[in-house]
């Protein structure tokens, strides 16, 4: 799957996550989150794709909209009552820690400076982002059918990136 296979006018394509609660304390606590008691879901915030007409919504749209601490989440309530199309794409390593390197990763961070060096320098020399991919946390894939607080189950054994 690649941009041009999820075209769309309504796309919101990322590492989708529907089971978060709100930050009640520290760095990213919440006060003004009160629309239930998790996060709408929303795709995560270290690198998703907006189509243009969803931008535009969200620009015209911006002196109407409460902002939260995260954009991420901003961004997923700010299109949760729209007829948006959701892409779960597990090649957005975007979650708060990195799940380890995947030649298949689109988007990936949380790494260290020594890392990221090793992987342009892979890229640059190999075509592929590692060197050797190994899996730090396994991935899911979002499951649709059921609530958003139980979208997301980890599975063991799977050769998801």
């Amino acid at each position: 799957m690649n941009l041009k296979t999820v075209q769309h006018p309504m796309l919101y394509w990322g590492f989708l996550d529907g089971r978060a609660k709100p930050f009640r304390k520290g760095k990213w606590k919440e006060p003004e989150w009160n629309l239930c008691d998790r996060y709408l879901p929303y795709q995560l915030g270290g690198g998703y794709v907006l189509s243009y007409e969803l931008v535009r919504f969200l620009a015209l749209n911006a002196p109407l909209f409460r902002i939260y601490k995260n954009e991420d989440v901003s961004v997923g309530a700010w299109l949760a009552g729209l007829d948006v199309k959701y892409v779960h794409d597990p090649r957005f390593d975007t979650e708060w820690t990195s799940r380890g390197c995947n030649n298949e990763y689109l988007i990936t961070h949380k790494h260290s400076m020594e890392e990221m060096t090793e992987m342009y320098t892979n890229l640059k020399q190999t075509g592929k982002l590692c060197t050797k991919e190994f899996q730090r946390r396994l991935s899911y894939v979002y499951d649709f059918s059921k609530a958003p607080s139980e979208c997301c189950t980890r599975i063991n054994g799977t050769n998801i990136p």
